[in-house]
């Protein structure tokens, strides 16, 4: 184990004298591996999972200089993390850890990762659930993954969290291939604020899970 972190670390510090001095951390145990270099950016990924307060200030811990809001968060339960992160003060446009937060307003987001390469013993691409929503499978080498047939896109929300005082955000174009002309629409609904055609709005309105009430459970 230990030949392999000095191996890791020996890579990465020729990415570092390469001018490679940002990095998104999806494990802890990441940390250890950067926190010698004292000129890189450190950003905890999405599957860190920052869905309370507690696991923010976990992460915070670590020294970390930014964070992406994970894809199965919504608009609600983010901003009552960083407000009782704060104590529960109402300074939600000033808040520093607004300005840190990275905001995906567009992906294909993987809804399922499967280790081995299902490709040998499946022999279809796309199926769909008993709810008639559609998937498409994608095998390879490096394994297997689900995605939705809709992309997730809230591109005509980027004003309304900006006057919440967020100003990061996250474009994804990783996972499923972008057709041109796709990609021409999502640049102009960037640029517009608008509604991106034929997307879902995933989990952001409605959160991850709801109480027996049918209201959203609160998150610390």
């Amino acid at each position: 184990m230990k030949t392999i972190i000095r191996q890791g670390k020996g890579e990465i510090a020729k990415l570092v004298d390469r001018g490679y001095c940002q990095y998104e951390l999806n494990n802890p145990g990441h940390f250890s591996l950067l926190r010698d270099y004292g000129n890189v950016k450190l950003i905890t990924g999405p599957w860190l999972y920052m869905f309370n307060s507690w696991s923010l200030s976990f992460l915070e811990s670590l020294g970390t200089d930014g964070f992406v809001s994970p894809l199965e968060n919504n608009r609600q339960n983010l901003e009552r993390t960083l407000l009782q992160r704060h104590g529960g003060e109402k300074r939600r446009n000033k808040s520093t850890l607004h300005s840190k937060l990275f905001i995906t307003v567009f992906a294909w987001p993987p809804l399922f990762n499967i280790r081995a390469n299902l490709g040998h013993i499946l022999d279809f691409k796309s199926f769909a659930d008993n709810r008639d929503e559609n998937f498409l499978l994608v095998t390879g080498k490096e394994g297997s993954r689900v995605y939705p047939d809709k992309h997730f896109s809230i591109t005509d929300k980027i004003p309304f969290l900006k006057e919440a005082g967020f100003g990061r955000f996250i474009i994804d174009l990783s996972g499923r291939a972008v057709k041109k002309q796709d990609y021409r629409d999502l640049i102009k609904a960037v640029n517009d604020s608008a509604p991106l055609p034929r997307s879902s709005r995933f989990n952001w309105k409605d959160g991850f899970y709801k109480n027996e009430t049918g209201g959203e459970t609160p998150a610390r």
